[in-house]
């Protein structure tokens, strides 16, 4: 069984004939924050979606390893019944059904209705502003409800692993600090989280390790207090 709650081995993507993931291979140890940086088109999107099952599974090449058994070629809900949930790009939160119902969809593969009932309450209590909209319509609420409503379905998923692609685009900075506060609320309890974000310098502050991304490839892997003084890095992602 791999020591790692995470582990992926030399992972291709092919959409068609264009390849997109070229050979790429990393792992995530229990509990840990890591973030995937680069330049738009460098893969980092077509990885979650890779390890989580939303991809046509046609396409991939290589080994993905969730608590040291295969899930590459299974399907996304199995992979999120086992407790690897993504929350996507753009939220995607339903518009036209309420915020509880969008949060009762995150619990939809639990049986365990009792636990389902009670953490709801706690995370009513986690995110206020989704208790006082707890009847309005999705489609009613502000861009960082939104992030906060998505995230707040993944929670009620019971997940081990959550990855997050792009939590904070499109939002105000103060509502991005609040997000990434409640993604460092989330580690506190132990949950792993795999971070992909546009805002380099904010990712490398937030994570404890960090893979660099280019083309489809890793080239470069290190932990974020080295990166973010690596020069290559600040050159290419961070500015001078």
């Amino acid at each position: 069984m791999s020591a790692h709650i995470l582990e992926v081995n030399d992972l291709h993507y092919y959409y068609g004939s264009i390849h997109a993931l070229k050979g790429i291979s990393f792992y995530v140890d229990e509990g840990e924050k890591i973030t995937l940086i680069g330049a738009n088109g460098a893969g980092k999107t077509t990885t979650l979606q890779s390890i989580s099952g939303l991809l046509d599974s046609i396409g991939i090449r290589g080994e993905i390893l969730y608590e040291g058994s295969p899930i590459q070629k299974k399907p996304a809900h199995v992979i999120a019944k086992k407790g690897l949930v993504q929350v996507l790009e753009g939220r995607h939160i339903f518009p036209r059904l309420s915020v509880s119902e969008n949060l009762a969809l995150g619990a939809y593969l639990r049986n365990d209705r009792k636990n389902v009932e009670r953490e709801l309450g706690v995370i009513f209590e986690q995110f206020p502003r989704l208790n006082e909209r707890r009847n309005q319509m999705g489609n009613t609420l502000s861009g960082g409800e939104q992030q906060m409503l998505a995230i707040a379905r993944a929670l009620l998923g019971k997940p081990k692993i959550i990855m997050m692609d792009e939590p904070s685009l499109g939002l105000a900075p103060l509502i991005v600090k609040e997000i990434f506060e409640i993604i460092n609320n989330i580690c506190a309890k132990g949950i792993t989280v795999i971070l992909v974000e546009q805002n380099s310098h904010l990712a490398l502050r937030t994570a404890d390790r960090g893979y660099v991304m280019a083309t489809g490839e890793i080239i470069l892997h290190d932990r974020c207090d080295k990166l973010i003084d690596n020069e290559h890095v600040i050159k290419s992602y961070l500015g001078s």
